[in-house]
């Protein structure tokens, strides 16, 4: 399907422009499939909605729920299809989890070399291909499967299961997923670089239990007791304290590359939260500095609004557990009122026994949409 009268020039676009009718088509065609779908930026892999952050709580959003992202909206009723391709050829966004599916993005490696435990790969469909043999199943290929235009592959599962996203650590190098959280840009769809079309058609076979159990959450976290950290500062100096933790793991979150800013982000999270939890800090006031801080990396390869938002919230969360107090007599107190100094903490992603560390990226990494 490329354009015969490209030059072989790379800024130049080697497919056909889609028509409003031809993605209208998809959209249709995909929503007959049970396909939850959404319009995404013309020749791009964007959303066209607006973020939580520009929500103006009007239209669509004003209702008792609030801000509705592209998950929330996404359909498959023809009516409201209509309506959205009634003026642009927009892409077709598939929204993972209303449509129970679990989407494995098969990337090409473009000459990188894979690390030592996946020596000799080349791609995504590679590191697939020794993950089935090390289980000792086929490689699970035998279903809908759609080439992308950067020489990767979707292979589309049913799965019912809670499974979200992973960036680039869920099976194996050059291998995402995109499950409850994520989307997937339907075949048909096309961006100047070439267009998604389907390799295997026919219906999505199960999602390989083998699979299934390798991005399955880790179990809940066993309680285990650490000391309480104290500090001890009054008036001013609290003051300057705390915004110079404030400023400080903003500055963290902005100056995050690709591929760590979802450790980052959920670092700087856990520590907000510590200080959360010992009211030094409001969960409004570090909630809002962490969102100002990682705004500028939504959209940016793939770091979606609701990873970002996922991230912060669980971060948080968990950091509030382990309160870090400003005040030494208040820390005093506490510690003396449960009659041991210490308090529970739990640990997000490990067990029992394990050495207390944040929790693991590779386990808790989310993303948007395959590329």
């Amino acid at each position: 399907m490329s354009d015969q009268h490209t030059t072989g020039d790379p800024t130049e676009r080697r497919t056909s422009p889609a028509t409003r009718h031809q993605m209208l088509e998809v959209a249709l065609g995909a929503a007959r499939a049970g396909y939850h779908v959404f319009p995404l930026q013309v020749d791009g892999k964007k959303p066209i909605f607006h973020a939580k952050r520009t929500c103006k709580r009007s239209g669509p959003c004003s209702g008792p729920e609030g801000h509705l992202g592209w998950e929330q909206r996404a359909t498959i009723d023809p009516d409201q299809i209509r309506r959205w391709w009634s003026t642009k050829p927009y892409n077709v966004g598939i929204a993972c989890g209303p449509s129970k599916l679990l989407v494995i993005d098969l990337d090409e490696g473009h000459g990188a070399t894979a690390p030592e435990e996946f020596e000799g790969a080349r791609n995504g469909r590679d590191v697939l291909q020794m993950l089935a043999r090390r289980a000792g199943e086929p490689l699970p290929d035998q279903t809908l499967t759609v080439s992308t235009p950067s020489g990767g592959g979707h292979l589309y599962f049913r799965n019912d299961s809670a499974l979200r996203n992973s960036s680039q650590t869920g099976l194996g190098w050059k291998i995402d997923t995109r499950g409850e959280g994520g989307y997937i840009v339907a075949p048909g769809s096309v961006r100047p670089e070439g267009r998604y079309q389907f390799e295997r058609s026919g219906p999505p076979a199960e999602l390989p239990a083998w699979i299934g159990d390798m991005l399955a959450p880790p179990p809940e976290p066993e309680i285990a007791h650490v000391p309480r950290p104290r500090l001890e500062l009054s008036g001013n100096r609290q003051e300057r304290y705390v915004r110079s933790i404030l400023e400080g793991e903003a500055q963290r979150i902005e100056e995050a590359q690709p591929g760590g800013r979802h450790h980052a982000v959920l670092t700087a999270a856990l520590k907000l939260g510590n200080y959360v939890g010992g009211n030094v800090i409001s969960a409004e006031e570090a909630h809002a500095t962490l969102r100002s801080a990682v705004q500028m990396h939504i959209g940016v390869d793939d770091f979606s609004e609701s990873e970002a938002e996922q991230t912060i919230s669980d971060g948080l969360a968990y950091g509030a557990r382990r309160p870090r107090y400003a005040n030494r007599d208040r820390a005093g107190r506490t510690a003396a009122a449960d009659g041991s100094g210490n308090t529970q903490r739990t640990v997000p992603g490990r067990g029992k026994g394990r050495a207390q560390k944040k929790p693991d990226e590779k386990r808790r990494s989310r993303s948007g949409v395959g590329t």
